[in-house]
C-alpha cells in the first residue's frame, strides 16, 4: 500500500505497524487452517481403500452393463485383441488364462491398471517424485519443486529440525493450493485423467461410442474416482507428514512367504474375497494397486498406512504363465508397443481414437488438435509455466510463521 507523502510521521508508523500485524494474522490464519485440514493416517487409510474399492465396483458395474446390453460382447475377444497392441497389460497367454479363470476379474485387472495409470500420471505423479522427494500438490508451478525442497532442507538443518520444517511446509502449501492458478491447473489435470481413462475404455473394451454406451457411469467415474483421488492427494501432500506410494516388485506365479502376510492385502482372484492365511494362497497373480507409507523422520521404511493390494490364486487353480517366459509374441506385421507407457505415448495413442470429450457425444475429431495433452496451451497453462516463483513470498510466509511459532507450537 502506497503511503501518502503528506501524512504525519506518526500516522505512517501506525500504518506500517497495521500492515505488519495484518501479515502476522494472515500467517496465523493459514497455520490454523492448515492444522484444521491435517489428514490423519486413519483417514488416509480409509480414503485410499475407498478409492480402490470404488474403482473395482465401478468396473464390475460396467462389465455387467456390457454383458447385458452389448450383444455378442465377451471380454476374451476384446482383451486379447487389445493386449497385442499394448504389451504393458501382460502376455496374451496370461490374459487368456485370466479370462478363463474368471472373466469378471480379467476385466477388473486390465481396467484397474488403465485407470490407475491415468490417475498416477495426472494426479499422484510418481515419476516426478523420483526426482523430488516430497509430494507437492497439484497446481504448483513447474519450477517450484527444486526451489521449495531447497528451502525445506535449509529449514530442516536449523535448530528445530524436520518437525518445524514440515510445519512450515504444510502451512505454506495449504495456502498455495487455494490460489486461483492452482485451482485452474488442478481442473486441467483431473480433466486429463478423466478423458484419458475414457479414451482407453474404448480401446480396451471395444466400445465405439463411450459417451452413449456408458452415459450413466461416466459421472461416477469423474466424481467418485478422479475428483476423489485429486482431493485425497491434495490433503496428503499438504500434511505435516510425508508419504510415498509402496509398490512391491512381485512376479506372476511367485509363492507367498509368511512374512508377506502382515504387509500385503491379499485378494483371491476367483472368489474376490480377502485372504488371511498362507494356506489360502498358492501364488501371486499381480499387484493391483499400490499401498501408502509415511516417510520416517529417521532411517527405516517408515510406517505402513495402506497395504498394497495383491491378487493371488489358490491351489485348485492352474499356475498362470510366468513373467519369465518373455514379452508377448506380437506378430511382425502388427504394431507393437504400449498404448501409453509415458505421457508422450499417451498423447499419440489415445488421440488416434479421436474422441475428444466422451461426455459431449461429438464423436471423432482430428487427432492431436483435440487431445488435452497435445492441444495448444490455454491462457491458464501459459501463465502457470511463465509466472516466476515468488521466493520473497515463501520467505515472508516462513518469517511470519516463525514470528508466531512460539505461541502455537504443538
Amino acid at each position: 500500500m502506497a503511503t501518502p507523502t503528506n501524512w504525519p510521521d506518526d500516522a505512517v508508523r501506525q500504518l506500517h505497524q497495521l500492515e505488519r500485524n495484518n501479515g502476522e494474522l494472515v500467517a496465523r490464519l493459514m497455520r490454523i487452517q492448515g492444522e484444521t485440514d491435517q489428514i490423519t493416517d486413519i483417514e488416509i487409510q480409509e480414503a485410499f481403500s475407498k478409492l480402490r474399492d470404488t474403482i473395482v465396483s465401478w468396473i464390475q458395474a460396467v462389465h455387467r452393463h456390457l454383458r447385458e446390453t452389448q450383444h455378442g460382447w465377451h471380454p476374451k475377444d476384446v482383451l486379447l485383441r487389445q493386449v497385442r497392441l499394448d504389451p504393458s497389460m501382460g502376455r496374451p497367454e496370461y490374459i487368456k488364462w485370466l479370462v478363463d479363470y474368471n472373466s469378471t476379474t480379467s476385466v477388473v485387472v486390465v481396467l484397474s491398471k488403465v485407470i490407475w495409470r491415468h490417475l498416477d500420471e495426472n494426479i499422484f505423479q510418481t515419476k516426478d517424485h523420483s526426482k523430488h522427494q516430497m509430494w507437492l500438490p497439484i497446481g504448483m508451478p513447474e519450477n517450484l519443486p527444486p526451489t521449495f525442497e531447497e528451502l525445506f532442507n535449509s529449514l530442516k538443518a536449523a535448530e528445530d529440525g524436520e518437525v518445524a520444517a514440515n510445519r512450515w511446509r504444510s502451512t505454506t502449501l495449504t495456502g498455495l493450493i487455494r490460489t486461483k492458478s492452482a485451482q485452474v491447473f488442478r481442473s486441467q489435470q483431473t480433466e486429463k485423467a478423466f478423458n484419458g481413462i475414457s479414451r482407453s475404455l474404448r480401446g480396451h473394451l471395444g466400445i465405439t461410442n463411450v459417451a452413449d454406451t456408458l452415459a450413466e457411469y461416466l459421472p461416477r467415474l469423474q466424481q467418485d474416482i478422479v475428483e476423489f483421488a485429486a482431493d485425497l492427494y491434495q490433503r496428503i501432500s499438504c500434511s505435516r507428514h510425508q508419504y510415498f506410494l509402496e509398490a512391491p516388485d512381485v512376479k506372476r506365479g511367485q509363492r507367498l512367504r509368511e512374512s508377506d502376510l502382515p504387509t500385503w492385502h491379499l485378494k483371491n482372484t476367483r472368489a474376490w474375497i480377502d485372504v488371511s492365511s498362507e494356506d489360502d494362497a498358492h501364488g501371486v497373480v499381480c499387484l493391483l494397486f499400490p499401498g501408502i507409507r509415511r516417510r520416517s523422520t529417521s532411517t527405516g521404511k517408515g510406517l505402513q498406512v495402506v497395504k498394497p493390494l495383491i491378487l493371488v490364486y489358490d491351489e485348485s487353480s492352474p499356475d498362470p504363465p510366468s513373467d519369465s517366459e518373455g514379452v508377448p509374441g506380437v506378430p511382425e506385421d502388427e504394431p507393437s508397443g504400449p498404448e501409453e507407457t509415458t505421457s508422450e505415448a499417451t498423447s499419440t495413442s489415445e488421440t488416434s481414437d479421436g474422441e475428444v470429450d466422451p461426455r459431449d457425444g461429438r464423436g471423432s475429431q482430428p487427432d492431436a488438435a483435440n487431445d488435452l495433452i497435445e492441444a495448444e496451451p490455454t491462457e491458464g497453462q501459459k501463465a502457470q509455466r511463465e509466472r516466476p516463483i515468488s521466493i520473497l513470498k515463501l520467505l515472508w510466509l516462513h518469517g511470519a510463521f516463525e514470528a508466531q511459532a512460539g505461541k502455537y507450537r504443538v
